[in-house]
């Protein structure tokens, strides 16, 4: 019951500037709109894939999984009497206490975080095959030596920005994960909605109609014409505004 009233009861209060702030950025992460994986993927699309709704599909599928994670999962947490909590704190705290007070916890808890291993590891493929594409393109290396480099060096990169959590002194000032927070807040509020704000323009002023239109030819001309205005009208505006209430927020600290 406390599951079902902390998923899907709506109250007016809760509706705020930052509740819709947290939801857009965490649309941006989740669908990776602004780390230019639709982009290169689409590179390896079929011709003639629906692209409309191929994209319609994957935001429903992604929406759907992440309900029934939360089904699955805040159950468990509200039944140890815990309060839920979002990101590490959930992940590394809350979820190995409750699944260690559970029956048959031992076993639910090695397959819950064997799937979240390779949900990660699927993750780390798609944010990474841009990188890989520049680098193959750029300096002419095969794809299986500019994945291993890339992959190492991004591996060294997040083992330092784990170091962080370490009890100690490792990062004077930047303990307790405060660089991993940190990271997280610049990538989330500022570099995903640039990106997308870039690309919104790019796509809905520079490119030529008849070019994006060659693109979804596929598509209904009113979902064509609806797609564009919304690139070129609505979109660019509202990440814009995004932008400065997330950069309002945190020069004020709220």
């Amino acid at each position: 019951e406390a599951a079902r009233e902390f998923l899907f009861s709506a109250k007016a209060i809760d509706f705020t500037w930052h509740s819709v702030l947290v939801a857009l950025g965490q649309a941006l992460f989740t669908l990776g709109v602004g780390m230019g994986v639709g982009i290169s993927y689409g590179a390896y699309a079929p011709r003639r894939l629906p692209v409309g709704r191929s994209v319609m599909a994957v935001a429903v599928f992604d929406t759907g999984i992440s309900l029934l994670v939360g089904i699955a999962i805040f159950p468990i947490v509200f039944a140890n009497n815990m309060e839920p909590s979002m990101g590490p704190g959930l992940m590394f705290v809350s979820l190995p206490y409750a699944f260690g007070n559970i029956m048959y916890g031992d076993l639910f808890g090695t397959l819950f975080f064997a799937l979240v291993v390779l949900a990660a590891l699927g993750s780390a493929v798609a944010i990474m095959e841009p990188i890989v594409g520049v680098v193959m393109q750029r300096l002419r290396v095969r794809r299986l030596t500019a994945a291993l480099s890339l992959g190492l060096t991004l591996w060294v990169m997040a083992l330092l920005v784990a170091l962080s959590f370490a009890p100690g002194e490792f990062y004077p000032g930047l303990a307790n994960g405060s660089l991993f927070r940190w990271l997280d807040a610049v990538t989330a509020e500022l570099l995903l909605p640039l990106v997308a704000l870039f690309t919104a323009v790019l796509v809905g002023w520079r490119m030529r109609p008849e070019l994006l239109r060659r693109e979804l030819y596929r598509e209904l001309d009113l979902f064509f014409s609806l797609w564009r205005r919304l690139l070129r009208y609505i979109a660019p505006p509202l990440i814009l505004l995004f932008i400065i209430v997330s950069a309002s927020d945190t020069i004020l600290g709220n």
